[in-house]
């Protein structure tokens, strides 16, 4: 009953202003940190792909919450593109590698997230 009404509260409010900001926001903060200097980047011992993974599992989600009229694939394909620009933009940098297993972390993300989204509306519905 309380995931029930966590997730209705969630439809309803989700088109605030404030989260529409957090995530564009969040998008120009992840690229900034997946473009960043490798000396710059955070040494915690943590694999970079679950990184990435967590990353593109809470954009997917709050882009959800933003933009819930849209169809999930409408909004996973520029997720998709945006992890891929992030990868070709690094492989640009003097000290950062592109790494295809990590577009592929970030689109794990995006599905997991899909997934989960799905899961949720299908139970919000019982």
């Amino acid at each position: 009953m309380l995931l029930r009404q966590t997730l209705l509260f969630i439809y309803q409010y989700g088109n605030l202003s404030l989260s529409k900001g957090l995530f564009y926001g969040l998008l120009v903060v992840f690229y900034l940190m997946l473009s960043a200097p490798a000396d710059t980047v955070s040494t915690y011992q943590v694999n970079d792909k679950v990184i990435h993974l967590v990353l593109f599992f809470g954009l997917m989600g709050l882009a959800h919450i933003t933009h819930p009229q849209i169809q999930l694939l409408k909004l996973a394909f520029p997720l998709a593109v945006y992890g891929l620009a992030t990868e070709l933009s690094q492989g640009l940098l003097p000290d950062r590698d592109a790494s295809i297993y990590d577009w592929i972390a970030d689109l794990g993300g995006i599905v997991l997230a899909m997934g989960l989204i799905r899961l949720l509306k299908s139970l919000a519905k019982l």
